[in-house]
């Protein structure tokens, strides 16, 4: 079992990022049927960098398993390991970046999953997140000093904005992450609506509440904030679970695109919900 659970959980991870596209709303970012806001890139596109990073979380699952402890050796081989497969998504993409943001979220996890699987047996998402957390929190801290404006776009929006990305979500403990979870289970003990509106919900959520840097790029600090706080009151007012939001939903779709902004961390995070969901499926983890 431990010899082809690498391979497995790889295989639903690859299928939580092939399916993330599909799910209304979709904020700007690329879908089944069109590019949302993304001129240069389409659903071929995201499914060659699925299929390219599949590896990737199969290696950082064995590393996991290996180690049973997410300490500084394992942290500095799943970075290698990130660097190796962010270069094969932009091989498999024609230097489209599809899924950087999930290559690191999803690795953190699936690091820190893995390493519990060999300590304790089934372990909880939450917990397995908490103690990515813990893991990782002080090494990122320690890079926010340091970073320059012109090393990269993410280090200009934290010197301008403090917005920091990823590397924010780690050192808030996941709460954005682990609210759009918690609500995801909620709805789901419940069955409230169907499970495309649950999915929507979820999307929704995350848009609202993720330090989004590339909104902010597209949007500017503004923009970014005044959206936030209109999908966060959309989905207080039930979001794709009330039919009678649909056409609210539409036109904020329509908005968005328009405008040329894409909620890109909405979908790292969705991607998560997905592969928490599918664990929880197989009995490989706890809500």
């Amino acid at each position: 079992m431990i010899e082809a659970l690498p391979v497995h959980v790889a295989r639903l991870t690859r299928e939580a990022l092939e399916e993330e596209p599909a799910v209304w709303p979709r904020l700007g970012l690329v879908g089944p049927e069109d590019c949302g806001s993304h001129r240069d890139m389409d659903i071929a596109h995201f499914s060659a960098s699925a299929a390219a990073l599949e590896p990737y979380f199969a290696d950082i699952v064995r590393l996991g398993l290996g180690r049973g402890r997410v300490d500084g050796p394992a942290r500095s081989q799943a970075r290698a390991l990130g660097l190796v497969a962010e270069r094969a998504m932009l091989a498999a993409t024609g230097g489209r970046n599809t899924h950087k943001g999930a290559v690191f979220l999803l690795g953190v996890f699936l690091l820190s999953w893995a390493a519990g699987q060999r300590s304790i047996g089934t372990v909880s998402v939450t917990a397995s997140l908490r103690r990515a957390a813990r893991a990782y929190g002080p090494a990122l801290l320690g890079e926010l000093p340091r970073l320059r404006a012109e090393d990269s776009y993410g280090a200009w929006a934290f010197r301008r904005h403090r917005a920091a990305g990823m590397r924010g979500l780690v050192l808030t403990d996941f709460a954005p992450l682990l609210a759009v979870w918690h609500h995801s289970c909620a709805l789901e003990r419940r069955r409230v609506g169907a499970l495309a509106a649950r999915l929507g919900s979820a999307r929704l959520l995350a848009a609202a509440l993720s330090d989004d840097t590339n909104l902010l790029k597209r949007a500017g600090w503004r923009a970014r904030e005044a959206l936030r706080g209109e999908i966060h009151g959309l989905w207080r007012r039930g979001g794709p679970l009330d039919p009678r939001n649909a056409r609210e939903l539409a036109a904020l779709e329509l908005r968005v695109e328009t405008m040329g902004w894409s909620a890109a961390a909405s979908g790292d995070l969705l991607a998560a919900i997905l592969l928490f969901r599918k664990l929880c499926a197989e009995g490989l983890a706890r809500p």
